[in-house]
């Protein structure tokens, strides 16, 4: 099904979708009542999409756009895999990170929050002069399409605000004030605006969110994530309104009220029609792990294969057959992509894998700044795939990168202060 016959479709059914999402947010309370802390948690954002998404497929349903057999395999599948997450996540179990610290962490830290703001300066420009920013481009993510190693930048920008962002909260709350820690905050927030990234201010949210629970160990107050989400949906408006389809005020509200709704494009793509059936994706491993397996050049981006998203946007719009497009494939739709009905059994693995990853991720690390930015690394990486399951590989490698980085950091340290205490014993000797 095309987006305009979707849209068609829903225009003339709009009170039939509203009770159809008042349904599926029932059905899914449970879910946040047991999983969830706060509204800027990231895993209820990651919830609430779901629902959205999944009003889709019971939509069509109902609307008769779809077959039987495909609605109660979602309904099976998706009912399974959160029942299964949740029982392995055991979301309000929040234990302490380990006692183990990391010595001398203020000097990392600090060297390291200098490097990557420097880091980030340099990237900023690079990227002005050489491909430009999504936020004027009509496909963003086409930003670093044929751009040589350029490409690199878009791995290696979101590690290295994350960490930037958590440090300059902490810099800002031991010292009261923090003129670099604001500085860099609203360096980060241009750069979020130039990269037409719509939901990207959330992520100030999301880290405070952490920083917060698990570094500070301290409540959050309602008026707090208020002021979040307020100033996370202006800068969405604001970027909405770069959007070539939004024409005035209200067309940008139009346009977000798809961008929302869309979250379940993946669905009005695959089922209608049995487009799915006439997908050829990778081998299961392969495109689940592509971007890990790519690359690091274990496998030939020549033989890449399109994933299942962007091979259903490929065969309903064949004119856009090349471009950097593509549904997010939620774990429904890939499990019947790569295993048929027995994607059922994928979504409870799934599930139970990434309930228990961010259960884990907040045990496994060092206590301390460094060791809960670790764990909101894997904890976010998690929440990536439950959106897409082959998203989850794409954030692993942008960690790998980072976390090799910081390493390099920390043993150029190390190597400093051993020169140091080398040259003072010389001098003492003398």
């Amino acid at each position: 099904m095309r987006l305009d016959d979707f849209v068609l479709l829903l225009s003339e059914n709009l009170f039939v979708y509203f009770f159809v999402f008042m349904g599926v947010l029932l059905m899914m309370y449970p879910v946040i009542k047991r999983n969830t802390s706060c509204v800027i948690d990231p895993l209820f954002y990651a919830i609430i999409v779901a629902v959205f998404a999944n009003t889709i497929p019971v939509f069509l349903y109902v609307t008769k756009s779809i077959e039987t057999k495909y609605f109660l395999y979602f309904l099976i599948s998706e009912f399974l895999f959160w029942f299964s997450f949740t029982l392995s996540y055991k979301a309000k179990n929040h234990g302490n990170l380990k006692f183990y610290t990391v010595k001398n962490e203020d000097l990392i830290l600090r060297t390291i929050n200098y490097i990557f703001i420097l880091l980030l300066c340099a990237i900023i420009i690079i990227q002005y002069i050489k491909v430009g920013f999504g936020l004027f481009m009509e496909h963003r993510l086409e930003v670093f399409k044929d751009s040589g190693g350029l490409g690199v930048i878009s791995h290696i920008v979101p590690p290295i605000t994350t960490f930037c962002i958590f440090y300059s909260y902490y810099s800002i709350d031991r010292k009261k004030t923090s003129k670099l820690g604001i500085i860099t905050l609203v360096i980060i927030g241009i750069y979020y605006i130039l990269t037409g990234a719509k939901s990207s201010f959330l992520n100030f949210a999301f880290i405070f969110f952490f920083y917060s629970i698990y570094f500070k160990k301290s409540a959050i107050s309602r008026c707090l994530m208020r002021n979040f989400i307020i100033i996370a949906v202006i800068c969405a408006i604001f970027i909405f309104s770069f959007n070539p389809a939004s024409s005035g005020f209200r067309g940008t509200l139009l346009t977000m009220a798809y961008r929302v709704v869309g979250n379940g494009d993946i669905y009005w793509y695959a089922f209608p029609n049995d487009m799915i059936e006439d997908i050829h994706p990778a081998f299961w491993f392969v495109d689940l792990f592509a971007n890990l397996l790519y690359p690091l050049r274990i496998l030939n981006y020549s033989d890449m294969v399109a994933p299942v998203g962007t091979q259903l946007v490929y065969d309903i719009y064949p004119s856009m057959e090349g471009a950097v497009v593509g549904a997010n494939s939620r774990t429904t739709v890939w499990g019947y992509a790569m295993f048929n009905y027995y994607g059922i059994i994928f979504s409870v693995l799934w599930g139970v894998f990434l309930g228990f990853l961010m259960r884990k991720c907040k045990r496994i690390f060092p206590k301390g700044l460094l060791g809960v930015f670790f764990a909101y690394l894997l904890y976010n990486n998690c929440i990536t795939g439950i959106t897409d399951p082959g998203l989850f590989s794409l954030s692993l490698f942008d960690n790998l990168l980072s976390t090799i980085l910081i390493i390099a950091i920390i043993a150029f340290i190390g190597v400093c202060q051993i020169f140091i205490k080398y040259i003072r014993c010389e001098k003492n000797t003398n």
